[in-house]
């Protein structure tokens, strides 16, 4: 599911930016950190959709296991959006896109079937969240991910659930220590 809720963001926001600025070609795309020596030059002018983190979500309330199943497991995605400007593109342009995005997910902070048509049928809604870094800890984000700082702002998806179809064996009760017979 983590690749199905990234890949739904990438495409509403894909379609946002081609509306908001008249672009043709899709833009975001998901992608690494694009270092200097890695980033060819047809990744330039793009916007990298990059997971830097999965939390595992604790405060949702469990329930007991139904059928068999094993309860499902509930992450939070830290996403970093980074704009990146090439030769024919502009650092004022990056600023742009920037706000860009940030316009985008204050009007889109949820993402459900009903707004994103896109969004695959086994996620409930995403929900994003700016996240507010300081210089220092998007110094280590960046130093982390060997890459040189472009435009770029972090969000937390709230919540991708996981939940495979497939029965929990339950192994033989525990029934105590006892002479083995």
């Amino acid at each position: 599911m983590v690749f199905e809720a990234l890949k739904s963001v990438s495409e509403n926001l894909n379609r946002y930016l081609k509306s908001r600025f008249g672009m043709s070609k899709d833009k975001v795309m998901l992608s690494s950190i694009m270092t200097d020596s890695s980033s060819p030059t047809e990744n330039k002018d793009k916007i990298a959709i990059t997971l830097v983190n999965v939390q595992h979500e604790k405060t949702v309330q469990r329930g007991q296991l139904v059928s068999g199943m094993r309860p499902p497991v509930y992450l939070n995605l830290f996403v970093l959006f980074s704009v990146y400007y090439g030769e024919d593109g502009s650092y004022e342009e990056s600023i742009k896109e920037l706000a860009a995005i940030i316009s985008f997910f204050q009007t889109n902070y949820i993402m459900d079937q009903q707004n994103s048509p896109s969004l695959d049928p086994q996620i409930d809604k995403l929900v994003f969240e700016f996240v507010n870094q300081d210089m220092q800890n998007m110094n280590y984000i960046w130093s982390m991910l060997g890459g040189k700082y472009v435009p770029s702002v972090l969000y937390k998806v709230r919540m991708v659930t996981i939940q495979e179809g497939v029965a929990v064996e339950f192994p033989v009760p525990f029934t105590g220590f006892g002479q083995n017979q």
